[in-house]
């Protein structure tokens, strides 16, 4: 009796330690959260310097926050590193130029619109659907891209908002496509960040980033598309495209691309 009674008690003490070194394991090897940060323009840009402004400003907030943080600037465009910052990234910032693959600016797909410029580079949508994979429930945010937020530099005077709508969801579709849960353009970044990560309350942090306008909320191309305009003229802004809780699309089999490529 004794010698079991002995037994047991080693028994447990060592379940026990294992059970404490196990423990502390998990809290030592607990994932960094990974954000990336990309500035597309070109140092002789207007656009450039305000931008790595906004940078260092979100790139305090994600670091105070606990985040490993990854920059990317021009001329840096070594994409198989950008491509592996990216992968399992909970958070990823473009500042630059929206991206277009057709001549026709006016019926884009989501084939044929999405990613972004790095340097002379464009990473193509049909790129990002077979390298890139964030983390999931991801967030994109795309502050200035043309047609994220519907419209762009090419248009002259008003286009109809059937288009500037159709624009927001196709060109939101290849980042939720590989596994965002949301892309904000168009509406202030570092606001919404702070609301999210303090009480992840999408809406509510949507309502304090937004730019004033008139507010929509549509379903488009699958997706619940949420956006404001200014009341004098059609521009539209504070765009919010949010993942529906089914599966992603289906990768096409094939991608056809046109002739041109635009950066805008």
């Amino acid at each position: 009796m004794r010698i079991k009674s002995l037994f047991g008690s080693v028994l447990m003490l060592t379940c026990l330690t294992a059970g404490s070194v196990l423990g502390q394991s998990f809290r030592a090897e607990r994932p960094i959260p990974k954000a990336v940060i990309l500035n597309g323009f070109r140092a002789e840009e207007q656009s450039f310097s305000s931008s790595e402004k906004a940078a260092e400003s979100l790139n305090s907030i994600l670091v105070e926050k606990g985040y490993r943080v990854s920059r990317f600037k021009v001329p840096y465009d070594d994409l198989v590193k950008v491509g592996q910052a990216m992968y399992g990234a909970k958070i990823v910032v473009y500042y630059g130029h929206g991206v277009i693959h057709s001549q026709n600016i006016f019926n884009p797909t989501s084939y044929n619109v999405g990613g972004f410029k790095l340097g002379t580079y464009f990473a193509p949508p049909a790129e990002f659907r077979r390298e890139i994979r964030f983390a999931a429930d991801s967030l994109v945010f795309l502050p200035g891209s043309c047609f994220a937020s519907g419209n762009c530099q090419e248009d002259r005077g008003k286009v109809e908002r059937s288009i500037l709508e159709k624009r927001m969801a196709v060109y939101a579709e290849p980042f939720l496509y590989c596994g965002a849960a949301m892309v904000l353009s168009g509406a202030n970044e570092a606001q919404f960040l702070k609301s999210y990560l303090h009480d992840s309350d999408v809406i509510q942090a949507y309502q304090k980033a937004a730019r004033r306008g008139k507010e929509t909320v549509k379903q488009l191309n699958g997706f619940e598309v949420r956006y404001r305009e200014d009341a004098d003229q059609l521009v539209t802004h504070s765009v919010l495209v949010t993942k529906p809780s089914k599966s992603a699309p289906s990768r096409a089999s094939s991608v056809k691309r046109d002739r041109q490529v635009i950066g805008k």
